[in-house]
């Protein structure tokens, strides 16, 4: 096991965001072995819990997927020209003998050919015929006065080019999921054709194409998406339902701007369409056009929160009855590597400086809170920051190490919001001229957008570049079905590596009366180290075996310091650099009951420990070392396999010692006394099997271990139990 491996929570969580991944797969073949199996009893996830959704809610209103999958075209179905159904009511509610066998509620009634006419005029939209000769085609309409458009088609899809939400409230009120934002920033485009009834008449034209219609939100709209959530339903998503307190997002004012783009076809009778003319006529053509925008725009944001919804419940709700599913491996895999894990705390601290700076609150659960302060302090809530001494210290920690985390990718994408929002430190004095305050805020807002240039984008492109080259699987296939009495069983294998014939050590292993339980096969856990190890997706660099760098003599280099140079799967830990020999594997302890992790180094260097006692001397050494450390196997942080105060020993292989350390002079003492410290600072913390990896990207229902767990050879198995409201 590789040391210091912290924060890797959540192993419900990971396996509830794979399906935003993934398809499903046509193939039924399925792994025997699994890495991973969950079971989770039929009532531990029922419609009494719904509450315990709230996180994963919070979660995806404030993450870039919900937003980044509005960003998309959506079909719009032809329809039949809006009536007005007020009008059709009052008459019909009065008595007027025309309406009394009128279906009021139609949405076909002005496209029915055998509509009364009296009828039609009292509620249908039309358009005055002179508006269609135009001055070419005078006369046209003959005695007709009025054109009845009948249907509305849509030749392409209504695409929402940008969008910028800002969630206001999220809420669970008995089955209902409820999230409410703020629409900052809306953008769309979109096409459409009006049929017309030109019978009676001379018209060439019997239909307008209207394109190039890119209405733009001209002011923040407040919306709420609403839905029925029933996790033991073949249907868990059910009553979408879109809410407008604001009113309409399209406005006169936006019909207006938006009518200066637009392109249309079809009213031959104009030499040219002048903006004089478009002024006059587009407003008449766009009016029945903006409750089909509203559907559209409702029906997208209705659909999306549906499908994102729908993937954070899906593995553990009967809809995924009998199905396999392949994701690509990326989003997990990525999770592991020591560069990732080391990061962690470092953007944490950046996201909490940035939240500081943009006057936001620090949320009592993020991640910076009790990291290391000064001394034996630690941050708090008040914790405050110039952000740019931490977006600092995140480029140095990052700096040429193989960082492929896809959840730390998102956090840096979110965190681009947030400096764009930070308060100038410096405001303006009450004596500041505008122009004075003008100079200082653009000078502020460029400060923000070089501190983008500079750290976070590259930051992102380092990441993105890492991943491709990276990549250890390519899919990850998770099985889904139903069993034992309506329990869903969610199993997660890696196809590459597992086998289509022997089952897991965990296969036919339970926990009796569990209400869900995890189990983990650790030899294939250890065929991922194995092959992290090779690919350097362990190392924060380089990779697989050290390959020391010769000189021409053919004898191994040192650097100025006595650093051996060569190439190979590099850590650091309390700052030793070692190379890592092999893949760590983890092995049960049959006597002891205990699993055992074995770590070798080699060509280990500490560039030097200074005597404080001695008020000067700087003591440099290099060897290759044994560790071995053994622990009981606990589940924590919501069902993690844990390794807590594991009894540490270490040695140094006989005859590797160099530079004061090997002979039997008082500074080996003094050294080891140091190696010792190291070590155990590092490895006698939490350390946590990086299963889940804290995949982060979307939030979870919330676990916690219930206490028992079942361990052997090649398995660990943990009983979990959905946490209630308001425990800690």
């Amino acid at each position: 096991m590789v040391p210091k491996l912290r924060s890797l929570t959540s192993l419900f969580a990971f396996i509830l965001m794979l399906p935003a991944y993934g398809q499903y797969c046509l193939d039924d073949s399925k792994c025997r072995s699994q890495l991973l199996r969950v079971e989770v009893a039929a009532n531990a996830l029922g419609p009494g819990n719904v509450q315990q959704l709230m996180p994963a809610l919070q979660s995806l209103s404030q993450s870039s997927f919900l937003q980044n999958a509005l960003l998309k075209g959506f079909d719009l179905q032809p329809l039949s020209f809006p009536h007005s159904v007020e009008t059709c009511a009052r008459e019909k509610a009065e008595g007027d003998p025309n309406f009394q066998s009128i279906d009021c509620a139609s949405k076909t009634l002005c496209s029915q050919a055998n509509l009364s006419p009296v009828v039609r005029e009292q509620i249908c939209f039309k358009l005055p015929c002179p508006i269609l000769e135009g001055t070419l085609q005078v006369g046209a309409c003959a005695s007709v006065q009025d054109i009845y458009p009948t249907t509305i088609s849509f030749p392409g899809q209504l695409e929402i080019q940008n969008i910028k939400l800002t969630p206001t409230s999220v809420n669970v009120v008995g089955p209902r999921a409820r999230l409410c934002f703020r629409v900052d920033e809306l953008q769309l485009n979109m096409s459409a054709q009006l049929a017309l009834d030109t019978a009676n008449t001379q018209l060439p034209d019997s239909s307008i194409k209207i394109e190039n219609i890119n209405p733009r939100l001209d002011q923040p709209h407040e919306a709420c998406v609403s839905a029925r959530v029933d996790l033991t339903s073949a249907n868990p998503i059910s009553d979408i339902q879109v809410e407008n307190p604001s009113g309409p997002f399209i406005s006169d004012q936006m019909v207006r701007e938006a009518s200066q783009a637009l392109k249309i076809k079809g009213l031959s009778g104009y030499p040219e369409l002048t903006p004089e003319l478009l002024a006059e006529v587009v407003p008449a053509l766009l009016h029945p056009l903006r409750a089909s925008i509203e559907e559209g725009i409702q029906k997208s944001l209705g659909e999306t929160f549906q499908n994102e919804l729908e993937k954070l419940i899906r593995p553990v709700t009967a809809a995924t009855n009998g199905q396999s599913l392949y994701v690509n491996s990326q989003g997990f895999m990525s999770e592991l590597g020591i560069a990732n894990l080391d990061v962690q705390n470092q953007m944490a601290r950046v996201e909490c400086a940035a939240l500081k700076g943009a006057g936001r609150p620090i949320p009592p659960s993020h991640a910076c809170i009790g990291l290391p302060l000064f001394g034996d302090e630690t941050i708090t809530p008040d914790f405050d920051s110039p952000v740019i001494n931490e977006l600092m210290n995140l480029e140095w920690k990052t700096k040429g190490k193989n960082i492929t985390s896809e959840a730390l990718k998102q956090r840096l994408i979110a965190l681009k919001e947030v400096l764009l929002q930070q308060v100038d430190e410096y405001p303006p004095l009450p004596n500041d001229p505008p122009s004075v305050v003008a100079m200082n805020l653009e000078a502020h807002q460029a400060t923000m957008q070089r501190y983008l240039s500079e750290y976070v984008d590259p930051l992102i492109g380092q990441i993105s570049t890492a991943q491709l080259e990276g990549q250890l699987y390519n899919f990850i296939e998770i099985q889904n079905q139903l069993q034992r009495g309506q329990s869903a069983n969610v199993g997660m294998s890696l196809p590459e590596i597992c086998s289509a014939t022997n089952p897991s050590p965990h296969a036919g292993r339970e926990i009796p009366n569990c209400p869900i339980q995890a189990y983990v096969d650790l030899n294939e856990f250890n065929k991922v180290l194995e092959r992290m190890w090779e690919t350097g997706s362990m190392c924060q660099t380089g990779r697989g075996k050290f390959v020391p760098r010769l000189d021409s003599a053919g004898q191994p280099m040192l650097n100025a310091d006595g650093k051996p140079l060569g190439s190979g799967c590099y850590m650091e830990m309390s700052g030793m650099g070692c190379y890592l020999k092999s893949a760590p594997q983890i092995r049960f302890d049959s006597v002891t009951k205990k699993y055992k992790v074995p770590l070798e180094l080699e060509k280990c260097f500490y560039p030097g420990v200074t005597f404080l006692f001695m008020n000067t001397g700087v003591g440099r050494f290099g060897a290759d070392f044994n560790i071995d450390f053994a622990f009981q196997p606990k589940a924590c942080n919501n069902g993690d396999f844990c390794m807590e105060s594991p009894d540490v020993n270490w040695s140094v292989v006989e005859g590797s010692g160099s530079q004061g350390l090997g002979d039997d002079s008082w500074l080996q003492s003094i050294i080891t006394g140091e190696i010792g410290k190291a070590l155990n600072s590092t490895l006698g913390n939490t350390i946590r099997i990086p299963l889940a990896s804290g995949a982060g990207a979307l939030a979870h229902v919330p676990l916690q271990a219930e206490g028992r767990v079942d361990s052997g050879p090649g398995f660990f198995g943990a009983c979990l139990e959905v946490q209630e409201e308001g425990t800690p």
